[in-house]
């Protein structure tokens, strides 16, 4: 049996968190490693739970759940962060990648749409709720992208692309049909002359540029 993908879950009510438990676990490749109400309690045994996924329910505590998103980021930039949220707006979907999520679902979505986000953001990649990334598309077409990729050669930007888009490095070599190392150097170069240090912060960047086009998938 192929490892498991580790999740924990962020909400503050508990009738919720013991469904999205059961319905998450019924996919036999997930696990629900831990559940709990206080994001604090979850950064503190984040070495020792280790999960890949960790699922944030944006209104927990009554607080503004970008500041969790940002402190979990902080406290692991290599956990990746998934959203729930009753919010479809264009402008805080992109504050929520800016602050480190890389997956958003929104509440009223159906069970399938979830699971398939998790897979997506487990793997690295960008997932937005459809309707998510509908209202995000009206907002980008009306905004000039940022002038930082003038900096990135045409191959260091096709492998940030593909690193944005959850493929490996030897994915990516196969794809540009160069070497491992090769797709190594381009990507130490870009990062280094991006100023960025780990995947959220590739995938953020990307999103910015208007690089993913294909967000839900």
């Amino acid at each position: 049996m192929a490892e498991q993908i580790r999740i924990c879950i962020i909400d503050d009510h508990g009738v919720i968190r013991e469904l999205l438990t059961s319905l998450i676990e019924s996919t036999p490749k997930f696990k629900v490693v831990g559940a709990m109400a206080d994001p604090e309690e979850l950064i503190n045994q984040l070495d020792e739970l280790n999960p890949d996924v960790v699922i944030v329910d944006m209104s927990v505590g009554g607080k503004d759940g970008l500041e969790t998103v940002e402190a979990l980021h902080k406290a692991n930039p290599e956990v990746k962060i998934l959203i729930l949220t009753a919010i479809n707006d264009a402008t805080y979907t992109r504050r929520s990648v800016r602050s480190g999520a890389i997956g958003i679902v929104l509440k009223t979505s159906g069970s399938e749409t979830l699971l398939l986000a998790l897979q997506a953001v487990a793997r690295g990649s960008l997932f937005l709720d459809p309707a998510v990334s509908g209202e995000l598309t009206k907002l980008m077409l009306n905004q000039p992208l940022m002038n930082e990729s003038a900096i990135l050669s045409a191959r260091e930007k096709s492998v940030v692309i593909y690193l944005a888009e959850g493929l490996s490095v030897k994915q990516i070599s196969k794809e540009l049909a160069i070497k491992s190392k090769t797709v190594e150097t381009y990507k130490a170069r870009a990062l280094e002359k991006l100023r960025l240090t780990s995947r959220a912060q590739l995938i953020r960047y990307a999103f910015d540029q208007g690089w993913l086009k294909e967000l839900t998938q």
